[in-house]
């Protein structure tokens, strides 16, 4: 598996359906209320993959300094339209710039699963060195054992085009979205092996983990 390819198809399968998808995620999911509990006001926050920045819905109130990155020019500039004033930054996940800052809590909402293996830890890591002391990650990913994806894994059975466990899920108008299927232990390990204490998960339509250095 090529990483860089892989992003880029990402990337550019994101950019090619911005709008209409940024008409699909306008709500909170209720696995956010979850989040609630490990908030303060005025946190410092970093939105990975961000999209069209939907979290600040959901933070509104909290007064958060917010900061969020995304590879997709496309769902950065609807973000940048919705939120004029906010940080919104264009940055590949697997890339991201060794900056002097650090924040309380880093959110990546339904994104991590679309990297690539070779470039999981390697961002995990990132976040570790980025976030404060007592700062904490929560994550959602995709919950891909569940019969709905059925077509998906017996597609990848017969062509494991991004390896056994990296499923395409398709969107309309022949996109193809790229998934990397985690298992909750999966995930548990990769962040013991970055340096995470996992908090807390909830295993459902998605699997939400919340963990802290």
């Amino acid at each position: 598996m090529h990483s860089k390819r892989l992003r880029e198809k990402v990337k550019q399968d994101y950019n090619d359906i911005a709008e209409e998808f940024s008409k699909t995620r306008a709500h909170d999911w209720n696995e956010f209320d979850i989040f609630l509990s490990y908030l303060t006001p005025q946190m410092r926050v970093l939105d990975l993959g961000c999209g069209n920045a939907r979290l600040l819905n959901f933070l509104d109130g909290w007064r958060m300094d917010y900061t969020g990155f995304d590879q997709s020019e496309g769902l950065i500039h609807l973000a940048r339209k919705k939120h004029q004033g906010q940080r919104l930054e264009i940055h590949d996940m697997a890339e991201l710039p060794d900056l002097d800052e650090k924040w309380d809590a880093v959110f990546i909402i339904a994104s991590f699963h679309h990297l690539p293996p070779q470039d999981q830890k390697k961002t995990l890591d990132w976040i570790r060195d980025h976030l404060e002391p007592d700062g904490v990650l929560l994550m959602t990913n995709w919950n891909l054992f569940q019969w709905r994806f059925w077509k998906a894994w017996l597609k990848n059975l017969f062509w494991p085009k991004w390896g056994f466990k990296g499923l395409e899920i398709p969107w309309n108008h022949g996109v193809k979205r790229y998934y990397y299927a985690f298992s909750p232990r999966e995930l548990r390990g990769l962040l013991h092996a970055a340096g995470f204490e996992v908090l807390e998960e909830k295993n459902g339509r998605n699997f939400v983990t919340i963990a802290r250095v």
